[in-house]
């Protein structure tokens, strides 16, 4: 009995001292508080916090550069068409033969256009016996309306060269243009002049002194032959040598 009494004095005490405790700190706390308030109203008021400066808007970003547009792909070469075949080419006409080819015209001289290069010589005394003096060049003969040189003219030339560089290298020589009747007295003026002409070109060409050759057109004036036939015109479309 007596214990039991002793463990409930001892539980009632230390109650006892756990409420005192807590009364006595709560008159601590309470002291406490006063002491703040007052030192809080004897504490001078604290300065009001200045406003934070406003902050400055930040820049807008710049736009970005718009992207270039990609260009879209070239759509793929279609085929080339297939090449028509050739048509084969048709026959070519057979070449029609050429006309004969016009004879060639000389240009006509007016009688008052045409000056002899040499006056027209003197009827000349029959020589003597001994002496032919023209029948030792040969003459040359020419076409119709032609003033080119023969091939068979070519021989006679050359002979006549030579006797003009021997026989006669000191003489002097005159090539007389003839031609047939027909034809205008203007026509066969110009035409006996470039028969001459060719005579004396030749002649200069073998080596002969172009000093020593004259020459004269006397066209249809002096036919060598009279007879108004093809034969006869044949023998007066020539070049005439009298030497000098």
């Amino acid at each position: 009995m007596g214990t039991v009494k002793g463990w409930v004095a001892l539980v009632i005490g230390m109650s006892l001292l756990v409420t005192l405790s807590a009364c006595e700190g709560s008159r601590h706390a309470e002291i406490m508080s006063t002491e703040d308030l007052r030192a809080k109203a004897e504490a001078p008021p604290a300065p009001e916090p200045k406003p934070a400066p406003a902050a400055l808007p930040a820049p807008e970003p710049e736009p970005a550069p718009a992207a270039l547009p990609v260009p879209e792909p070239e759509p793929p070469a279609l085929p080339a068409p297939p090449a028509p075949e050739p048509k084969p080419a048709p026959p070519a006409p057979e070449p029609k033969p050429a006309p004969p080819a016009p004879e060639p015209e000389i240009a006509k001289l007016e009688p008052s256009d045409f000056v002899p290069e040499e006056p027209e010589p003197e009827p000349a005394p029959e020589p003597a016996p001994d002496q032919a003096v023209d029948s030792v060049l040969a003459d040359v003969f020419f076409d119709l309306d032609e003033y080119a040189i023969r091939p068979d003219a070519v021989p006679v030339l050359e002979k006549d060269a030579e006797l003009l560089k021997s026989t006669y290298k000191d003489s002097s020589v005159l090539i007389e243009g003839h031609c047939d009747e027909r034809g205008t007295v203007e026509y066969n003026l110009e035409l006996g002049k470039r028969r001459a002409q060719a005579v004396k070109d030749y002649l200069v060409d073998l080596g002969i002194e172009e000093s020593r050759i004259h020459i004269v057109s006397y066209g249809k004036e002096r036919p060598f032959c009279t007879e108004s036939e093809p034969s006869c015109w044949k023998q007066n479309r020539r070049g005439h040598f009298v030497r000098q």
